[in-house]
């Protein structure tokens, strides 16, 4: 299937070459099937990627321009995971570009697709995001009617209420 064009097939088959499992562990190879599924439009394998060049895993040089490129692309293809990776390369000024309210329109595209994951990462550390990214998040959420609270970057009781309600869960 991988080599018929689907993308998920590349990405898994990935998965496994990485792994070892079912077939003896190649690490290029895994790669070469990660880039093939993020060039067909995988966001997961787009996202592994981005994760890989920032850590300088599986024999890739650490690169966070290329890093942030693959988030980007995952980003764009609804990847929540790297919305919020993409936000916080942004808010730690690791991105090319450092603009707090793109960072927060990523934070709030995670959060509108539903996923838990964003929100209890901003609910364990609320500083994982800068103070200037927390309050454009803040804006945000206001402009949504999702937040009546002081907009002072604080992720408090009406800020995390805001933000599930952003995820389409219950007051």
């Amino acid at each position: 299937a991988s080599a018929g064009g689907s993308a998920t097939a590349a990405y898994e088959l990935g998965r496994l070459f990485e792994t070892g499992v079912g077939v003896p562990r190649h690490i290029s190879r895994a790669v070469a099937l990660y880039e093939q599924a993020a060039s067909r439009g995988h966001g997961a394998a787009a996202s592994d990627l981005g994760f890989l060049h920032m850590e300088g895993e599986l024999g890739l040089t650490a690169d966070t321009e290329t890093a942030q490129r693959f988030f980007r692309q995952a980003a764009d293809l609804g990847h929540p995971q790297a919305m919020f990776s993409v936000a916080t390369m942004i808010g730690e000024d690791a991105a090319t570009e450092t603009d707090p309210e793109e960072a927060a329109a990523y934070v709030y595209r995670g959060l509108r697709q539903g996923t838990g994951s964003i929100f209890d990462l901003v609910r364990e550390d609320p500083r994982i995001l800068r103070r200037t990214v927390r309050l454009a998040l803040q804006r945000l959420l206001a402009a949504d009617g999702l937040y009546d609270g002081a907009i002072d970057g604080a992720v408090g009781p009406q800020t995390k209420q805001a933000i599930r309600l952003a995820q389409g869960l219950e007051e």
